[in-house]
């Protein structure tokens, strides 16, 4: 039986070979799953392109999350303060909910860019995470 999050739009994006676009997908997905080793992975850049409303979703999600991408919309940029969201708010919003797993940022544009964002940013984000050697 199919996750009832299934519906033509979703067929059609899995025929098109994108599986997972939207969070209720993935929360029906995990909710048919239903083991505690199975988590989503949330990208934050894509949530916000194909629904938007990030912090909400995350925090009525959070309980099928076990990681999270950054990246800066638009454009999958380094998060700045030229991007669209508030790093710094949805960074509050998953650390108030007790979330200890893990955040990553991919780096997409200029190497040396990335690098200095990550010494100014990533230390931010690293205090709400877990880190596993």
């Amino acid at each position: 039986m199919l996750p009832s999050a299934w519906n033509s739009s979703t067929a059609a994006s899995i025929i098109l070979g994108y599986q997972g676009d939207h969070t209720a997908f993935g929360v029906a997905v995990m909710k048919g799953v239903n083991s505690p080793r199975v988590k989503l992975l949330y990208d934050i850049y894509h949530m916000q392109i194909m629904e938007g409303d990030v912090i909400r979703t995350i925090q009525d999600n959070i309980q099928w999350i076990g990681h999270f991408h950054t990246g800066g919309v638009p454009g999958r940029h380094e998060i700045d303060a030229s991007q669209e969201l508030n790093y710094h708010a949805i960074a509050r919003a998953i650390a108030d909910l007790g979330y200890a797993g893990y955040v990553a940022h991919g780096i997409h544009t200029n190497a040396r860019r990335s690098l200095c964002f990550a010494g100014r940013c990533v230390p931010d984000l690293l205090r709400m995470t877990t880190i596993v050697p």
